[in-house]
């Protein structure tokens, strides 16, 4: 149970990060 939440966590982590950079480079542009 602890493992997938670690799991889902991390994924969400790293996807908001996607989501940050994403938004970064388009104010960049």
């Amino acid at each position: 149970m602890n493992f997938a939440k670690q799991m889902s966590s991390s994924v969400g982590s790293s996807h908001r990060r996607k989501k940050t950079l994403i938004s970064k480079n388009l104010q960049h542009f």
